[in-house]
């Protein structure tokens, strides 16, 4: 009997463990991870969409950045990546980066409320970049970011 109590005893602290794990990993892969953007010797403060879920929902049904300067996607390889403005409450500026050069930028691009997927407004880079940073509208001109422009990441 006693062999027995002892055995149920380390499946409870087994499953405890098992549990406290889950949960580790669950909320590690909710979490957004941060980055720092230099620029004129101002920081800015992003975070970044690292997985291809965080990268599809964005800042799709936010109403701010909140305490954030934007949101940065690294895509890892250059190409003529896409931006739509799915589920989108406030109109973005986007910063096209080929590693840490800015090589082009889209200004204003405006919420598209209620319309199907096929019919959203599809925003792409002049030339391929390996990176887009999203930013409240108004933000490209208000810090003087322009082309060519070499913006220092610090993740």
């Amino acid at each position: 009997m006693k062999e027995f109590r002892t055995f149920k005893k380390w499946h409870g602290i087994l499953f405890l463990v098992m549990v406290v794990c889950a949960l580790f990993v669950y909320f590690n892969a909710k979490r957004w991870p941060e980055a720092a953007m230099i620029h004129n010797n101002e920081i800015l403060k992003l975070i970044i969409a690292d997985t291809f879920t965080k990268q599809s929902q964005g800042l799709s049904d936010r109403d701010s950045l909140g305490e954030y300067d934007g949101m940065l996607f690294p895509f890892g390889y250059e190409a003529y990546h896409t931006i739509v403005m799915r589920k989108m409450r406030f109109s973005l500026d986007l910063i096209w980066l080929r590693g840490s050069e800015v090589v082009d930028i889209t200004l204003a691009a405006k919420p598209e409320a209620g319309r199907k997927e096929r019919d959203l407004t599809r925003y792409s880079p002049k030339v391929p970049a390996n990176a887009v940073i999203e930013v409240a509208a108004g933000s490209v001109y208000k810090w003087g970011i322009q082309v060519g422009d070499m913006l220092t990441l610090d993740k």
